[in-house]
């Protein structure tokens, strides 16, 4: 059940952001721009900071789908610079939760220009679905709290940032 969830939280941001960048350069909606940058810089400086920490925190992973209470090693971190079993454990795995910071931080960020109920609703539920989903299937559950506190702090952060607007050509 959570697969189609860990991986829509991979590619949804991207669509995002190329569909606020569409909307922007046609002209679609007034706040377009906004939308555009906001998303791109909360992806962008989350996504760098997600792969700073687990670089340098290389925490020991769940292993997907590992039936819950069989092995408990969630309080073991492997501090230091690239201290994994390999590259790609110290770049993608591990605290905090990547999928929960990025989903959430966006959400954040682009929340307050988003006129639709449907879409409010949407931009609510997403994050959700993706923080339960990586819980139960991949990060431990003190993974996606930080995920969700950083994201949180960032999406704030950005959803306050004032873009220069620019004449679209």
């Amino acid at each position: 059940m959570a697969m189609p969830f860990v991986l829509a939280g991979m590619g949804v941001p991207i669509i995002i952001i190329i569909k606020y960048y569409w909307d922007w350069k046609h002209g679609r909606t007034p706040n377009a721009q906004t939308q555009f940058y906001r998303s791109l810089w909360s992806f962008g400086f989350t996504y760098l900071l997600m792969t700073v920490l687990k670089v340098f925190t290389n925490r020991v992973d769940m292993e997907p789908f590992e039936p819950i209470g069989e092995v408990d090693f969630s309080s073991d971190f492997r501090f230091g610079f690239l201290n994994s079993n390999s590259w790609w454990e110290s770049f993608s795995e591990g605290w905090p939760s990547g999928h929960t910071m990025i989903a959430i931080g966006m959400a954040i960020a682009i929340h307050p220009l988003i006129k639709s109920k449907i879409w409010l609703s949407i931009n609510i539920l997403y994050p959700v679905l993706i923080a339960l989903s990586v819980s139960t299937a991949f990060h431990w559950i003190s993974d996606v709290i930080s995920g969700a506190i950083i994201g949180i702090l960032l999406g704030l952060y950005f959803s306050k940032k004032e873009f220069k607007e620019t004449i679209v050509s």
